[in-house]
């Protein structure tokens, strides 16, 4: 999830870049509603949560076994 945020900043960046020059590109507002989309999806939300939450960290955490 991460990583799918760097991206969103990215290509929000572009999109305001290409606002400013008066240029369009199709491709990338796309790519920009498909991520708005993916980022505010509840179930990717809490997939990406229980994810950092009881993945490889899981041995951090006191009093808990793999």
């Amino acid at each position: 999830m991460n990583r799918v945020m760097e991206i969103t900043s990215m290509i929000r960046k572009i999109v305001v870049w290409n606002a400013r020059h008066n240029f369009g590109v199709g491709v990338v507002l796309k790519f920009d509603a498909y991520l708005k989309k993916l980022v505010d999806d509840k179930d990717v939300k809490f997939y990406s949560l229980r994810l950092v939450i009881f993945g490889d960290g899981l041995k951090t955490f006191k009093g808990c076994s793999k």
